[in-house]
């Protein structure tokens, strides 16, 4: 039995998640989405994805405080790799990148 990877991409604009569906949805992964940050943690817990793509800048809950609450979570923490997809430009912190746990060089 082949094992497919599945990805959770949560973003609250609709054209990000159609373009990142559109994207990768030839390269044989189970897409799952999320339209927020509430409904990403209820996806995460069920699905326990792979990966998550996750949008920072989203109202309401964002992608900050979704990832803190991820990885305070035994069953996601270390399981689930978390990358963010926000432009890596001035607007980018130390505290985003600790967040998400992607280091800076």
């Amino acid at each position: 039995m082949d094992y497919t990877s599945t990805i959770l991409i949560v973003d609250d604009e609709s054209d990000i998640r159609q373009m990142l569906q559109e994207f990768l949805a030839g390269e044989g992964y189970h897409l799952a989405f999320a339209s927020s940050g509430a409904e990403a943690l209820a996806q995460a817990s069920s699905l326990i994805p792979d990966l998550i793509l996750l949008d920072v800048l989203m109202p309401g809950m964002n992608g900050f405080e979704v990832c803190r609450r991820l990885r305070a979570d035994p069953l996601l923490a270390d399981r689930v790799p978390l990358s963010d997809h926000l432009d890596p430009g001035p607007r980018r912190t130390k505290k985003a990148d600790r967040a998400t746990g992607n280091s800076r060089i």
